[in-house]
């Protein structure tokens, strides 16, 4: 008995465990260094979209600015389905999952699946 408790309290912990973790949100103006590594969904208005190799870099700013990276194979897959970064606009509000890197010293949030981007408004 106390071995099927124990198996089931571990299945219990794994699932937990295992379970998505959800994102910090917050606007650009809140990203800081300190948020390294944190997943966040950010929102942020485009102020500047420029393509490189098949990776989409996203300026967002709201009081601050952060650089949105979604990288070619997640923008690949938001063409198929979600949304083209090729179609954001310069003035549109959106929001951004992914994880916050600092670069150079400045501010990043890497999209983190085909399905990080939301055009809000």
């Amino acid at each position: 008995m106390a071995c099927f408790c124990a198996a089931a309290i571990c299945v219990l912990a794994l699932a937990v465990l295992s379970g998505q973790v959800a994102p910090v949100r917050k606007n650009a103006g809140e990203i800081s260094a300190g948020d390294d590594g944190t997943l966040v969904r950010v929102v942020g208005r485009v102020q500047a979209v420029r393509q490189s190799g098949g990776n989409y870099f996203v300026t967002l700013c709201w009081r601050q600015c952060v650089l949105a990276t979604v990288f070619a194979g997640d923008a690949s897959g938001m063409a198929r389905g979600n949304l083209d970064p090729s179609g954001l606009r310069n003035g549109q509000v959106i929001a951004v999952e992914g994880i916050v890197r600092v670069s150079r010293g400045r501010l990043q949030v890497v999209a983190t699946t085909p399905y990080s981007l939301e055009v809000l408004g």
